[in-house]
């Protein structure tokens, strides 16, 4: 039985075949998935920083789905000091921010549309 199961994930994962296996679940379950397949219509939504750990510059990629009213990015330092702070006004775009002076070590990349954090990214400046 579980070779039949195996040969089947694999033909489903490199797409040889249409199936899908019909699942029911209860009342409470669907409910459920409701509930997680909107917040799916909302991962378009991604935040990028690159090239990490970065000693220069680094790269702030970005996309946002929801409306944009008040949409801003943050770097912030580990003891909580706001390093950037720039308000966007595109729904998408590629940030390059000079970071030859900041102090090595971790800082946050935030961002927020809204007033709510959308997405964060850790960081490493390096000398």
């Amino acid at each position: 039985m579980k070779t039949k199961a195996y040969a089947r994930g694999f033909i489903q994962r490199y797409s040889q075949s249409e199936y899908k296996e019909p699942v029911f679940l209860p009342e409470i379950m669907i409910t459920r998935n409701e509930k997680f397949d909107r917040k799916t219509e909302k991962e378009d939504t991604y935040l990028k920083v690159y090239p990490n750990p970065a000693k220069d510059f680094i790269s702030i990629e970005y996309k946002l789905n929801d409306e944009i009213a008040k949409s801003v990015l943050k770097i912030v330092s580990v003891n909580g000091q706001l390093v950037k702070y720039l308000e966007l006004t595109n729904s998408q775009d590629i940030i390059i921010f000079e970071i030859k002076d900041f102090t090595p070590g971790s800082y946050f990349v935030y961002l927020e549309n809204n007033g709510k954090k959308t997405d964060s990214v850790v960081i490493t400046v390096t000398k």
